[in-house]
């Protein structure tokens, strides 16, 4: 009997906890701004996805909002769990369709219609284990956990998994090491293992890069250029920058070299992409199949280059000179086409947002942000733009 009035006791200061946290901002919140996304012209179907964050602020009052084509919402508005959930929208539809898989899983590695892959490598500081993978079939519900043993890994310090790609009954997966070597400097090395699911063995080790002889007086430097969506990366190509940092006791360290190459997953060949002069000083932004995409963005203006890996040209090019050029400006790119939203400081209207496609250059959406006049005198910034 008594644990069953512990349980009721436990139950109750829980509801009335949680009540009483809703109840509290129910009567101490403040007026806030409503903002919204107002049609210019174009569909709204560009803007379905996509979520603008930011921040108002007002003497004590400092609230987080997210915007997106439905409406505002800000932090205070949120349910309690909602607030302690920081999960992406599609990892919360795993959870929510795969339960028993996604136990204990805050990350997945690899999506396609039949098989959900997610990698762990069970290791300690300067000591590498094995590389644990989970892999659940969506078909058959069935799932299997296994270990690998990498080879050398007394040889590895740190580790971090890059990419994991299916090739029909194999799995790819290219990591990042950090490679103890037998003098006082270590380097980085970028590993492709081939894994066979079916045997549940490495049956290649392929090194994609390392850095040359005369590359180890300087801090090797990968960084993968990744895609719009982390679960289906390309199964072809694997693209990524590699900087030589040199480090200074005196002085901050600088790049002193900084190249970017492709690997062709199937080829087994890396190349180094041939980046065209007037592109040097652009951020290489993302990588879709046999495409890279450049971007410079700057206060006069936003530069954006389609560039074919295979041909090794730049297939089109989209810029836009900006006339109010004192506010920072926000940008993805999704399925060819430019999200650019540019902020102001108009007391109403707080941005332009538009969809630009980048191989005809023309808009397919524009729009405003605008806001009621609750809380204007405040301030309102705005910090990223996501895609759900």
């Amino acid at each position: 009997m008594k644990r069953y009035i512990s349980s009721i006791i436990i139950v109750a200061v829980t509801v009335f906890s949680i009540g009483g946290y809703y109840i509290y901002h129910a009567v101490s919140a403040s007026p806030l701004p409503q903002l919204k996304i107002i049609k210019g012209s174009g569909s709204e179907k560009e803007i379905k996805d996509l979520k603008i964050s930011g921040n108002y602020y007002k003497g004590p009052i400092n609230e987080n909002f997210d915007l997106s084509s439905k409406g505002i919402t800000y932090y205070s508005e949120r349910s309690y769990f909602e607030r302690i959930n920081n999960d992406s929208k599609r990892l919360q539809e795993l959870k929510k369709q795969y339960r028993s898989f996604m136990r204990g899983k805050y990350h997945i590695d690899f999506e396609d219609k039949d098989l959900l892959v997610y990698t762990d490598f069970q290791s300690t500081y300067n000591q590498q284990g094995p590389l644990s993978i989970s892999i659940l079939n969506k078909q058959t519900k069935q799932e299997s956990t296994f270990k690998i043993d990498i080879p050398n890994a007394d040889h590895f310090g740190s580790v971090s998994v890059q990419e994991v790609i299916r090739q029909d009954d194999k799995l790819k997966i290219i990591a990042d090491y950090d490679r103890l070597s037998d003098t006082s400097k270590n380097y980085n090395e970028l590993h492709l293992y081939s894994i066979d699911m079916k045997s549940k063995k490495i049956i290649k080790d392929d090194i994609i890069d390392r850095p040359t002889e005369e590359q180890l007086n300087v801090e090797t430097r990968y960084q993968h250029i990744s895609s719009n969506d982390p679960y289906k990366p390309s199964d072809q190509y694997y693209v990524f920058k590699k900087d030589l940092v040199k480090p200074s006791k005196t002085e901050e360290e600088r790049v002193v070299k900084s190249e970017l190459f492709v690997y062709n997953l199937k080829t087994n060949r890396t190349v180094e992409i041939k980046i065209p002069k007037r592109l040097k000083n652009a951020d290489v932004y993302l990588n879709l199949g046999s495409f890279v995409y450049f971007t410079i963005l700057n206060n006069q203006e936003v530069k954006v280059a389609k560039f074919n890996i295979e041909t090794q040209k730049v297939t089109s090019e989209y810029s836009q000179k900006f006339s109010n050029s004192n506010n920072e400006k926000l940008y993805k790119i999704v399925d060819d086409k430019l999200i650019l939203f540019k902020p102001n400081i108009d007391a109403n209207e707080k941005g332009t947002l538009s969809v630009i496609d980048i191989n005809s250059g023309k808009s397919v959406f524009e729009g405003k942000i605008i806001v009621d006049k609750k809380g204007i005198e405040g301030n309102i910034e705005f910090h990223d733009l996501e895609i759900n």
